[in-house]
């Protein structure tokens, strides 16, 4: 992540680049972030509304994780209808559609090959959104089968369906 910051930086020559890194770990643990801390914001914890005020300042998110389940950042930053450029992870392609609410990278044995499309990725969006290509309600739709009011219906659902298997399943009168 903080190499993709410093190779953009490097391509953006003129300035301008802010990176905000929101969360409670130290950054300084990785010698990466030296080349960048001087264009950091830190923002520490944020609950939920300064989370959406935080990301729909932003023009973009960026997630490198290796491994993660659904990460609720993406969808935080997809929701208020900001791009996420990303190492390829297979649950994100179903919110993650290249040139319309982001970019997925693969995955290379070089880190510095995938900082450098990381990088590319970055202008792409810029250059997307610059040009009406990426449209922010467009980008918050890529996530309407995860809103809350989808999951919690798909969970009502599901125990419905397994109260109708167990014999147990109440006439809805009852209620």
């Amino acid at each position: 992540m903080f190499r993709t910051i410093g190779r953009l930086r490097r391509r953006l020559q003129g300035g301008g680049l802010e990176f905000h890194y929101i969360g409670t770990s130290d950054p300084h643990r990785f010698s990466e972030f030296a080349a960048i801390e001087d264009i950091t914001i830190r923002h520490g914890f944020k609950d939920a509304a300064g989370m959406a005020a935080t990301l729909a300042a932003a023009h973009a998110g960026i997630l490198t994780s290796e491994f993660e389940g659904m990460p609720r950042f993406v969808l935080e930053t997809l929701a208020v209808g900001r791009p996420v450029v990303a190492v390829h992870l297979p649950q994100l392609e179903s919110v993650i559609h290249d040139g319309e609410s982001g970019f997925l990278v693969a995955r290379d044995e070089s880190a510095e090959d995938m900082a450098d499309v990381l990088a590319q990725r970055f202008l792409d969006v810029r250059d997307a959104v610059d040009a009406g290509e990426m449209d922010p309600a467009r980008i918050a739709g890529a996530i309407s089968d995860f809103t809350p009011g989808m999951q919690l219906a798909r969970v009502f659902r599901y125990h419905q369906e397994i109260q109708k298997a167990r014999g147990m399943m109440v006439a809805p009168s009852a209620y």
